[in-house]
């Protein structure tokens, strides 16, 4: 009987093991809490692959849908994004869309632009979530320094009162030889503000 237990603990640890092995690695590793500003929470952590990420949470006047439907609309990147400096829509879809941006940084250092796939997904009547990767599906001619890394992760969870519950979670390369303080307005500092000015809209 203990040699049949023993079998069965083993194999169900194995394929715990095996389960977390798999996952992405933003569901892996745990996020340190840094503080909270304005009533948002930040978060960091390093993921199995040693990506600085940056993680905002905070509730929203607004509900998952109306906040989603405003987060997720390029042509209005310019009035909440900080230091964005030109988004336009290449390709849309039902539950799709990629998109040029450029993001401005201070003189004189070049620009950053990417092209970036979204993807919303729906769970249940309230929540929603989107991914944004790179993508190579559109050519877009460009002087600009390209990202060389870039992830977006949202989470739109309804509140009581028509509230919504706000997650942000970010990893960002600008790539090139930059300062490091710029490369930490692109994985906190930015982010953060994008957030407040989010807030602020709603």
């Amino acid at each position: 009987i203990n040699e049949i237990y023993t079998m069965k603990y083993s194999s169900l640890l194995f394929g715990i093991v095996l389960l977390l092995s798999t996952l992405p690695s933003f569901l892996v590793n745990d996020w340190n809490y840094i503080s909270t500003k304005d009533g948002i929470d930040i978060y960091s952590k390093h993921d199995i692959e040693d990506r600085n990420w940056t993680k905002l949470v905070a509730t929203i006047n607004g509900k998952p849908a109306e906040v989603m439907e405003y987060a997720s609309d390029v042509t209005r990147f310019n009035e909440w994004i900080y230091a964005c400096s030109e988004a336009k829509i290449l390709e849309k879809g039902d539950n799709t869309s990629v998109y040029y941006y450029v993001t401005d940084l201070p003189f004189p250092l070049t620009d950053r632009d990417a092209v970036i796939k979204r993807e919303v997904f729906q769970s249940g009547t309230n929540s929603y979530s989107s991914r944004s990767i790179l993508t190579t599906s559109h050519s877009v001619a460009s002087r600009l320094v390209r990202l060389e890394g870039f992830e977006a992760i949202w989470f739109f969870d309804a509140l009581p009162n028509g509230k919504t519950k706000l997650t942000y979670e970010l990893f960002a390369n600008p790539g090139g030889n930059i300062p490091t303080w710029v490369v930490e307005k692109f994985s906190s500092n930015g982010p953060f503000r994008s957030m407040q000015n989010l807030k602020a809209h709603f």
